[in-house]
């Protein structure tokens, strides 16, 4: 499946910081945001834990100037997901929401994943993943859209999660 997306290339990725945390916290409180991550009081609280750890990249997104949305990426080496343990060694999983309700359904998510995962592979990172909950459809959709191969959907203790990989960009 060829990648088309309006807005390739377009986006800018600057680090989060302790000042941009009132900011996620009001963006994982809209509805189609914490439906899937959950409490937006607990996940601001373990996104600031990690603020300043190594390993893990975690970034504001923007577009024409207007910041939207949240991306992080870590190395799969912390994770205990069995369905993460093959893979070469380097890898990295990314999570994202967007948190501006007026850019959700616009093509962005599947843009912004693109443009960094391409960024990471040409890093020099060997695969990318990521397991959205197999009935989280937009962002399954948009994850097939930036070029992520699904495989067989997997039981986890957050429910049935369907495992995608980015290794070669897509045409």
């Amino acid at each position: 499946m060829a990648h088309n997306s309006k807005h390739s290339g377009a986006y800018r990725f600057r680090p989060l910081t302790e000042a941009d945390l009132p900011l996620l916290r009001q963006w994982l409180a809209i509805g189609e945001v914490s439906e899937w991550w959950g409490d937006p009081d607990e996940e601001v609280a373990l996104i600031a834990g990690d603020l300043g750890k190594t390993g893990i990249c975690m970034q504001i997104v923007a577009c024409a100037g207007k910041e939207f949305a949240y991306i992080q990426d870590d190395d799969l080496r912390t994770s205990t997901e069995p369905y993460y343990q093959s893979l070469p060694t380097g890898s990295r999983s990314i999570d994202l929401f967007i948190g501006e309700t007026l850019q959700i359904g616009r093509g962005h998510g599947s843009g912004f994943l693109r443009q960094r995962a391409l960024q990471l592979l040409a890093a020099g990172v060997p695969l990318v993943a990521i397991d959205p909950l197999q009935a989280n459809l937009r962002a399954c959709r948009a994850f097939v859209r930036a070029g992520f191969v699904p495989r067989q959907p997997v039981q986890t203790d957050a429910g049935m999660v369907v495992p995608m990989f980015f290794e070669t960009p897509l045409p």
